[in-house]
């Protein structure tokens, strides 16, 4: 059921300020168009047509875009995915090569040959060879010969040279041989187990190695993959049985029937995966995964199966409007901003889908595409400008679309650069990108990035501009970089001559930075390095230069512009300093503290020894007492943001480590293989040296288990659980996005959802459950204490709710409002459209605050102020929240012919209807529902409306069916307006 909720009190939010500087810059129109020429094409036409049975040939015509012919019935077969491409054996007295290993490979139970085995013989190197050889590396290393190297890695090729070949339908092999040598053969097929043959030698007195291999089938996995909705059997799938403990895998395809048999499988857990990429089937809130335990050699597993959903099929052919084929490159994408996709995109972590049309008559398809939703598609292609195909919708009862898209050439623009006194700027970089708005607006026509340089006099040409709102921006070396640029606006089709972009002059190199490096006593520290670094803001240049103080400890940096920039000083012994905010003309003291000495050893806890295969000391600084970064400049507050953690390898078979380090707080921890890391906070004082700090690994460790649950009472197989270490929920929200979880491998679930991981630190803890067909949920922060075991943790995978609504100003519909919700540090976006309606799906449930900004110069001050909004999110449900003031009025609409519950929607003209049965929660809109035959609005600002009527569908009020529509025009004449609608 939705909601209005009330103003609310006050928050800051960092996505606020970055989409409200984005948004700031003015945009201007200059319209310059060259004589007329004939009026557009239509863009795209759309029919509901099935694809070609068999892949298009030369022999079926195009379409024009006009015509109304339809394409051939039928479907065609989902892509399939095999084995590798085969290789033709090589014969005996073909083979190319001083030396030759040959042989057959068979069925060990039946002797039957085997086909298309892949096999590799390597060559083992001797002991001494390759004592020899790393003696080599490491002089080339030290030496840096560049000719040394490349003799180095000649020999690297010969001492480890392998052949590789396939096996044929005898299954009999060749594998010629150029170096002599001991070799050993693996052999590897999609149907038996790997079987690595023991080394043999090859060369002088024994040209020709004989092998006969036998394959056991080992354990076999099995099923059959059918289609939900008529339960046949699907071909062509690939399904991957892959082994979690060394991520090995091995596949098989489905037959004509669906079925499947995986072999050549040894003990272990599997992750048995049908593989739905670029196929018409898509992902649903069933996953096709399933895990399977093999504990047994020959062990067979029958009956994983999986039933799959159908997603919609677009397919047409790409043309120019005189039906000229041409091969462009086609996305799926929606009419929300390209911000609001671009972040949906990353919040849902899915690409669109997109495919490559072919040259020869530009046809495309896309398969697997969600049904029920509005989509749209943009195609791009050489010398062409960008096209956005008009919205079309797939259903449960027309699954298929031809979308046929037709390419022209658009705007092309003829300007020049010039300097303030009118003369032209050669070799000028031409940027010409979307205005800023249409950044944030919904996408009703396609936009580009264009990029070019200007010519010895100034003129540039930048070709193929879709229709829209542009900047185009000057950037070169001695000339001021306008953010702004100058405001362009193209038709798509018409030419724009005499465009000038002006640019002044800087008068860079005016300032110098100098100073001073001493130590904490004062004294100047000579030949120290000092680095200069930042962005000049007259150019939009990167400055990067290094000095080296002089013997009174003094640098200088001479010609230094305005602009942005931070110092950065190295002494031996000393900690590096930087100072952030750096000053222009005016002398610039860095002060440098003596380094800190920490050393102890890293051991396992047992056997006091050090760990065998080496060891790694990270360090992370969690406090500073020295004081590493003077000033708040953004230069330093970036520094601060790009720096983490610091690993150091050693390989002492004593244990030991020595590292140096700045004073402050630190966090070292012990890290080597199969052991469970140990940890140690130490504080350091300048020039202190600290001793015996021992890190003791343990063979056991902490344990945290639990398990996923889903709301809406499905199976939460296949969830991807992770596990962050963090010291609060949006560090650990943080450190995902980033990729930043350690070394802790994410896993998979099963239908029962537990999870567990082991070999854990002391720390806390967030477990994130990822699922794509809900959004993303977050266990309470669990504390670890060293080898402690907690489990019990739950977490709870919801279907999400939704925020929709209306922005108004003045009483009147806003279009272009950016609306944002942040939801455990993810932003969730949507852009009101020209009825001022937004929406916002699969947002977890919780509380939040929501706000909006206006794009353009004007920014609400909700935005920039931190005055949100405060909105209840619940799963399953939609939350009303609107923005402005309505000045409407009210409605009352009575119904003839049905009784019982009823429901109302009020859209802008032309707004889908839900066509077949609908849930409640799904209608969009002004909603309203009764038990009676009269339903009321209110607050409805004043435009034409189109009322949508629903109906009870059965003996539940939930599931409803659309029985009549009605355009209704407020124009405020009467506080309440009474219309009477007649359901079918």
């Amino acid at each position: 059921m939705s909601r209005r909720r009330g103003k609310g009190t006050q928050s800051t939010l960092p996505i606020i300020f970055m989409i409200a500087f984005l948004i700031v810059v003015a945009i201007g129109l200059a319209i310059l168009l060259a004589p007329e020429k004939d009026p557009a094409p239509p863009v795209s036409s759309m029919t509901y047509q099935n694809r070609p049975a068999a892949e298009p040939s030369d022999a079926l015509p195009l379409m024009p875009y006009r015509s109304d012919r339809r394409g051939g019935a039928g479907e065609a077969p989902a892509p399939t995915t095999g084995n590798p491409a085969e290789v033709t054996p090589v014969a005996a007295e073909e083979a190319t090569g001083n030396y030759l290993i040959q042989g057959t490979v068979v069925d060990a139970a039946t002797g039957a040959p085997i086909n298309d085995a892949y096999l590799v013989a390597s060559r083992i190197p001797t002991e001494s060879e390759v004592a020899s050889y790393e003696e080599r590396d490491a002089a080339v290393i030290a030496e840096k010969d560049g000719d040394a190297l490349t003799a180095l890695i000649e020999e690297k090729q010969r001492l480890w040279a392998d052949a590789g070949g396939r096996s044929n339908d005898q299954g009999a092999f060749h594998l010629p041989i150029t170096e002599a040598g001991d070799y050993q053969i693996t052999v590897r097929t999609s149907t038996h187990l790997q079987e690595v043959v023991e080394q043999h030698f090859v060369g002088e007195g024994a040209p020709e190695w004989k092998v006969h291999i036998e394959l056991r089938v080992g354990a076999t996995v099995a099923g059959r993959i059918v289609d939900s909705f008529d339960n046949q059997g699907i071909e062509g799938l690939t399904v991957n049985a892959t082994l979690e403990e060394e991520y090995q895998y091995q596949q098989a395809v489905t037959d004509a029937d669906g079925h499947y048999k995986i072999g050549g499988l040894r003990p272990g857990t599997y992750s048995i995966i049908a593989d739905i990429e670029r196929t018409a089937y898509r992902v649903t809130k069933e996953l096709p995964f399933k895990r399977a335990t093999i504990s047994a050699p020959e062990q067979a597993i029958k009956n994983v199966d999986f039933k799959l959903d159908k997603g919609g099929v677009v397919w047409g052919y790409i043309t120019t409007p005189d039906n000229k084929p041409i091969a462009a490159d086609v996305v799926l994408c929606t009419s929300e901003s390209v911000l609001t996709q671009a972040l949906s995109a990353m919040v849902r972590q899915a690409p669109p889908l997109n495919t490559n049309s072919k040259k020869d008559d530009g046809y495309y398809e896309l398969v697997g595409v969600p049904l029920n939703e509005p989509w749209r598609l943009y195609a791009t292609a050489d010398d062409s400008a960008p096209q956005l195909a008009d919205p079309f919708l797939l259903t449960d009862r027309q699954k298929e679309a031809r979308v046929d898209i037709f390419m022209f050439t658009g705007t092309n623009v003829y300007g020049q650069v010039v300097d303030g006194d009118g003369a032209g700027v050669p070799e000028a970089q031409i940027l010409c990108i979307p205005g800023f708005a249409q950044l944030l607006t919904p996408l009703d026509s396609p936009q580009a990035v264009r990029e070019t340089r200007s010519d010895e006099e100034g003129y540039f040409e930048v070709k193929e501009l879709p229709a829209g709102n542009y900047q185009v921006m000057a950037q070169k070396e001695g000339y001021k970089f306008a953010l702004r640029g100058e405001p362009l606006r193209s038709d798509g089709y018409h030419e724009i001559k005499n465009f000038r972009v002006v640019l002044e002059e800087a008068g860079s190199g005016r300032y110098a930075v100098f100073g001073t490096v001493k130590d904490s006593t004062g004294s100047n520290l000579s030949g120290a390095k000092v680095y200069l670094s930042g962005l000049g803001t007259e150019n939009l240049q990167g400055v990067g230069r290094e000095e080296t103080t002089n013997g009174s400890g003094e640098f200088l940096f001479e010609g230094v512009e305005i602009g942005t920039y931070m110092l950065r000083a190295e002494y031996e012994g000393y900690s590096p300093k930087t100072l952030g905010r750096v000053l222009l003309d005016e002398p610039n003291t860095i002060v440098m503290r003596a380094a800190a000495t920490v050393r102890g050893r890293v051991l396992v806890k047992n056997s006091r020894q050090a760990p065998e295969t080496g060891y790694t000391v990270r360090t992370a600084l969690l406090e500073s007492t020295d004081d590493e970064s003077e000033g708040g400049g953004i230069m330093a507050i970036m520094e601060s943001a790009t720096s983490g953690e610091t690993s150091h390898y050693f390989q002492d078979p004593q244990g030991n480590y020595e590292i140096s380090l700045a004073a402050g707080t630190w966090r070292l921890e012990g890290r080597a293989q199969g052991l469970t890391p140990a940890r140690q906070q130490i504080t350091l004082e300048p020039g202190q040296v600290l001793e015996n700090i021992d890190l003791l690994l343990s063979e056991d460790g902490g344990v945290i288990s639990g398990r996923v649950t889903v709301a809406d009472g499905r199976s939460p197989q296949g969830t991807q659980v992770s596990l962050i270490e963090a010291s609060s929920a949006s560090e650990a929200l943080s450190s995902l996005a980033a990729g930043e979880n350690g070394e802790l491998p994410a896993m998979y679930v099963d239908e029962d959802g537990q999870f567990r991981f082991d070999q854990l630190s002391e720390g806390t803890y967030n477990v994130i459950a990822r699922h794509p067909a809900y959004p993303q949920a977050m266990s309470e922060s669990v504390p670890l204490q060293a080898e402690e075991s907690v489990g019990g943790i739950e977490v709870r995978l919801g279907p999400g709710g939704t925020l929709e609504g209306f922005v108004y100003n003045n009483g009147s519909p806003r279009s272009g409002t950016v609306v944002t919700l942040v939801a455990g540090g993810v932003p969730y976006t949507g852009t009101s459209d020209e009825r001022g309606y937004y929406e916002i799906r699969n947002i977890p449930s919780g509380e939040y605050e929501v706000f909006s900004g206006e794009v353009g110069t004007a920014i609400i001050g909700d935005s920039v102020g931190g005055q949100g909004y405060p909105v209840i999110i619940e799963d399953g449900l939609t939350t009303r929240q609107n923005f402005g003031d309505t000045n409407g009025i009210s409605i009352e609409v009575t119904v003839i012919g049905r009784r019982g519950f009823l429901a109302a929607t009020l859209n802008p003209p032309g707004a889908p209807v839900h066509q077949g049965d609908v849930e409640l929660t799904q209608l969009s809109g002004y909603r309203s529902y009764v038990y009676g035959d009269v339903i009321r609005f209110e607050e409805i600002p004043f435009g034409e409306w189109q009322l949508d009527l629903y109906a009870a569908a059965g003996l539940t009020n939930t599931t409803l069916s659309w029985v009549g529509t009605e355009l209704v025009n407020v124009t405020g004449e009467e506080p309440v307006l009474a219309i009477t609608v007649v359901a079918q």
